[in-house]
């Protein structure tokens, strides 16, 4: 009798598939041909989210991809940067910091003090990464110098970045001055000094050839105001 008993428990987990027994609940159709292999399988999950997921569906798609999860996510919002809007993305992203990071690089929004405000908001590791990938954006736009007042007057958890930049316009550039938030203009003034060694210039300063027309950002105000 106890012999049957162990004989049927074993038969019925026999009937499993290796990817139910990691407690996956209805298999991708796409990937059934993989019901054996869980490695495979969860590849072939991360692999179609791309063209199989929505925004509705991505959550429990990318869940079959088990330890690819993050992975899956972060290649399906790689994919849709200009199907949606930067939250329901990051929603997507949920925890993982460098699909956090790689959404906010790919999508700047266009005023600069909002896309350093989200790179601070969101991101620890990559934070300082961000921030000067953005102040670089601004930088290489010509900034005239009402709007390097309206910048140097914002408040920042990183006033070095924006300090450095803004001082490559002042000293390089001739144009504006560091006046502003306290902590902004040491910075600036600190990097004025040093740029007067104009080799000491941003690298990416020598290398512009030439000037682009300034844009307004469509959700900022002019420092004059």
């Amino acid at each position: 009798m106890i012999s049957f008993f162990v004989s049927f428990i074993i038969g019925c987990t026999d009937s499993q598939s290796l990817v139910e027994q990691s407690g996956i609940s209805d298999p991708l159709p796409a990937c059934s041909d993989y019901l054996n292999d869980v490695q495979t399988y969860k590849h072939c999950a991360s692999k179609t989210a791309i063209t199989d997921a929505d925004m509705n569906t991505i959550h429990s798609h990318c869940a079959h991809a088990l330890d690819l999860e993050m992975e899956c996510r972060h290649k399906w919002v790689r994919a849709n940067l200009a199907k949606y809007d930067f939250n329901s993305l990051k929603t997507v992203c949920n925890q993982d910091e460098d699909c956090v990071f790689d959404l906010l690089d790919n999508t700047p929004d266009e005023d600069v003090l909002v896309q350093v405000q989200r790179c601070e908001q969101y991101l620890y590791h990559f934070r300082r990464d961000c921030i000067m990938h953005a102040v670089q954006r601004w930088y290489f736009q010509w900034p005239p110098d009402w709007e390097m007042q309206r910048v140097a007057k914002a408040s920042s958890r990183n006033p070095e970045l924006i300090g450095m930049y803004l001082a490559g316009r002042v000293a390089c550039d001739g144009v504006g001055s560091c006046d502003g938030n306290m902590e902004i203009e040491m910075q600036c003034e600190r990097y004025v000094e040093e740029y007067t060694d104009r080799s000491k210039c941003p690298n990416q300063h020598r290398k512009r050839s030439s000037k682009r027309e300034w844009v307004k950002p469509t959700n900022s105000k002019d420092a004059s105001n």
